[in-house]
C-alpha cells in the first residue's frame, strides 16, 4: 500500500495472492474491509481538498497481483504502463481504477452494490461522490488473465458458483488514448463515468440530470472479453466411468440380460457410443475444464 498525496510507480510491484493498493489524497484516505469474495482485501476512498491527489503508473511501471487485486485511487489516475493480475479456477483478479474524491467527508459504503440489470458489481459501494479524470494512456495494457500456473479444474456444477476476472474503471471522464489495451478474457468490464460515481453505482438505473460523465475510446484502443482460444486440456477430462444397468441397455434388449449388464466400461462424453445411452450420465457427470 502506497498513500500520500502524490504517488507515482515507475518500476515492478508484486502481490501475488494479494492486493497492491496505490492512493493519492491531500486529507484522509477510507479502508474498508471487504464483504464481497469477489476481492478479498480493501476498498478505499480518498479524500482530497487540494485537489491535488494524482495517481500515476508510468510508461515503465509494472504493477502484478497473480490472483489478486489492484487499486489505483486519486483525484486524476494515469494509467500508463502495464497492470497484470491473474485469475485461477478457485481464486479470482481484479482490477479497480477509481479517479475522483470525496467531498462530504464521510465514507459511503454500500455492502450490495448491483449492476443495471441486477447483478452485484465492484468497489463494494465505496466510491467518490466527485468524478475525477481516470486516463489509460497509449500503449497502457490493463488485464486480468488465466492463470497458466495452475492446472485445476471445477466441474459444471462449480461453474454457477465461479467468480471471473473483473476490470472496473470509475471517473467522471475516462479516456483510453491510442493502442491502450484493457484485456479480460471471458471476464468483465464495467465502467461508470460520471460526475458523481457513488450515485451511479447505488442507483444504476437512474440517471440524474447533472450527470455529465464521458467515455472516450481513441484509435486503435482496445477493450477484450472474448475467450480463449486453442486452450489445451487432457483428452482424460472427457472420460468418465459408467456402470451400465437396464435403462442404459434399454434400446437394445438383447444386451439388457447379457455381459455389458452391470459392467463398467469407459466413455468418451463427446461421442455417443451405440451399444448404450449415456445420455443421464452425461448430464449429471461431464466434468468441464477450466485450465486456469
Amino acid at each position: 500500500m502506497l498513500l500520500g498525496s502524490m504517488v507515482r510507480n515507475d518500476g515492478n510491484i508484486s502481490t501475488p495472492d494479494g492486493q497492491a493498493i496505490l492512493g493519492a489524497a491531500s486529507n484522509a484516505v477510507y479502508l474498508a474491509a471487504s464483504t464481497d469474495p469477489s476481492l478479498r482485501g480493501l476498498y478505499m476512498e480518498v479524500q482530497d481538498g487540494q485537489n491535488t491527489g494524482t495517481v500515476i503508473n508510468g510508461a515503465t511501471g509494472q504493477i502484478t497481483a497473480e490472483r489478486g487485486n489492484i487499486t489505483l485511487a486519486g483525484l486524476v489516475v494515469n494509467q500508463r504502463g502495464k497492470l497484470s493480475a491473474t485469475t485461477s479456477v478457485s481464486a479470482n483478479g481484479s482490477i479497480y481504477l477509481i479517479a475522483g474524491n470525496n467531498l462530504t467527508g464521510t465514507a459511503s459504503l454500500n455492502t450490495n452494490p448491483l449492476d443495471p440489470d441486477g447483478k452485484p458489481t465492484a468497489f463494494g459501494g465505496m466510491l467518490p461522490d466527485n468524478g475525477g479524470q481516470l486516463v489509460l494512456g497509449a500503449g497502457s495494457v490493463t488485464q486480468v488473465t488465466p492463470d497458466t500456473g495452475s492446472d485445476g479444474t471445477i466441474t459444471g456444477t462449480q461453474l454457477a458458483s465461479f467468480i471471473g476476472s473483473q476490470v472496473e474503471l470509475a471517473a467522471r471522464n475516462i479516456t483510453l488514448e491510442g493502442n491502450a489495451a484493457i484485456l479480460a478474457p471471458g471476464g468483465s468490464v464495467n465502467a461508470y463515468a460520471s460526475s458523481n460515481p457513488r450515485a451511479l453505482v447505488n442507483t444504476p438505473t437512474k440517471m440524474d440530470a447533472d450527470t455529465d460523465g464521458t467515455i472516450y475510446l481513441d484509435s486503435a484502443s482496445v477493450i477484450d472479453v472474448s475467450g480463449l482460444e486453442n486452450v489445451a486440456a487432457r483428452a482424460t477430462d472427457n472420460i468418465i466411468a459408467v456402470t451400465l444397468e437396464t435403462n442404459d441397455l434399454q434400446d437394445d434388449p438383447l444386451l439388457r440380460d447379457g455381459f455389458l449388464h452391470g459392467s463398467t466400461v469407459y466413455v468418451d462424453v463427446t461421442r455417443s457410443p451405440t451399444l448404450f445411452d449415456i445420455t443421464p450420465t452425461r448430464t449429471t457427470s461431464r466434468a468441464t475444464s477450466a485450465r486456469s
